[in-house]
């Protein structure tokens, strides 16, 4: 949530991605290279990096420990937000 304001769609990530494991590779044989940041922020968008790159792993950093509990906090706050609040009677 307050992250990189503008990101890479993801198939241009994708695409950018395996462009630089393919440089990387032709500079040192055994190196590894690694996806993480910008779209790549979920289970989902990380299978789909996984399907579409030969890249050898995920890095995930804050979209394993800190975006998910902000989108967990936001949640019940917006849960808290909507309850009706119980009017006390009128008297009389």
């Amino acid at each position: 949530m307050i992250g990189a304001e503008e990101t890479l769609s993801l198939d241009d990530a994708c695409e950018a991605v395996q462009r630089m494991q393919e440089a990387a590779v032709r500079a040192r044989s055994d190196i590894l290279v690694v996806a993480h940041g910008g779209p790549f922020e979920d289970p989902e968008s990380v299978r789909i990096v996984f399907e579409r790159t030969s890249i050898h792993g995920y890095l995930g950093a804050s979209s394993i420990e800190r975006l998910p509990v902000e989108r967990a906090v936001a949640d019940v706050v917006r849960e808290l937000k909507a309850l009706p609040l119980a009017r006390a009677p009128k008297p009389g």
